[in-house]
């Protein structure tokens, strides 16, 4: 209840807010915030006795409890920027996230979603200028788009390091239609490539300057239109513990394995 209190009240988030960037005596606060000398007196009085503040000497200070308030009601209204901003994020499934990303999904709330209207099954033109100007490149896909092969080869020798990750099903198409091509790329050092053992229901591609994520919707139908795109930090580090969760149930995928797996998969 006292949280509840503390969130419904804006003047006691506007003090603590003025005060992370500093202790400040009682008058430089009232100035801050606007108020007359009997409401600063008010809210002087809830910050402390809630023990969001503490007074030495002259000068009021935020506390360490005042600071993780700040944290929480910054990360609802992350989240709530987040929904209310991408309502078509409600027709997504998550169920492929794991429980400490999902509850991080508000890192995304910076992002933007572009639609695309025409060649809807071609790669979009975001995804293609993300891959061209990258220094490096990871991502997973669960959907196949024959251009991608094009794409990377062409910037292969460009980049510090690409990672990919595919499912079944796109290493089926890969081995049966580009499977030189993909012995020509495993020979480059700075070159992974991976088999996911799980069929996860997501793409994402995350480079050293942004995220750029596609879904599914919760019927199973994989969204070709729309693309999330976020280039905040925050963004770019989920998608890297993204990257690195779907890797850690990954098997590597080396030049010598190929035809092998060509017989395991193809038959």
């Amino acid at each position: 209840m006292e949280l509840l209190r503390i969130l419904s009240s804006p003047r006691i988030l506007d003090a603590l807010l003025a005060l992370k960037d500093g202790p400040k005596k009682r008058n430089e606060l009232k100035n801050v915030l606007n108020v007359s000398t009997s409401h600063m007196v008010q809210i002087l009085g809830k910050v402390t006795n809630l023990e969001l503040v503490e007074q030495k000497g002259e000068h009021y200070c935020i506390t360490p409890k005042g600071n993780l308030v700040l944290s929480v009601c910054e990360l609802l209204k992350d989240y709530d920027r987040l929904m209310e901003k991408f309502s078509i994020m409600n027709e997504y499934s998550f169920d492929f996230l794991p429980d400490y990303l999902f509850e991080r999904l508000h890192q995304l709330s910076e992002a933007r979603i572009v639609e695309k209207k025409e060649d809807t099954f071609r790669p979009h033109e975001e995804f293609v200028n993300a891959v061209i100007e990258a220094k490096e490149v990871r991502g997973y896909t669960s959907i196949f788009f024959p251009e991608h092969v094009s794409l990377f080869s062409s910037v292969v020798d460009e980049k510090d390091y690409i990672g990919i990750i595919v499912n079944r099903d796109v290493m089926k198409e890969i081995l049966a239609n580009y499977r030189e091509e993909l012995k020509w790329g495993l020979k480059k050092e700075n070159v992974g490539f991976y088999l996911s053992r799980e069929d996860v229901k997501f793409s994402f591609i995350v480079t050293d300057r942004e995220l750029l994520s596609f879904f599914y919707f919760k019927n199973g139908f994989f969204d070709y239109r729309r693309e999330l795109i976020c280039q905040s930090s925050e963004c770019v580090e989920w998608g890297e513990e993204l990257y690195r969760y779907i890797l850690n149930n990954s098997v590597r995928v080396r030049e010598e394995d190929v035809d092998k797996l060509a017989l395991d998969l193809l038959g």
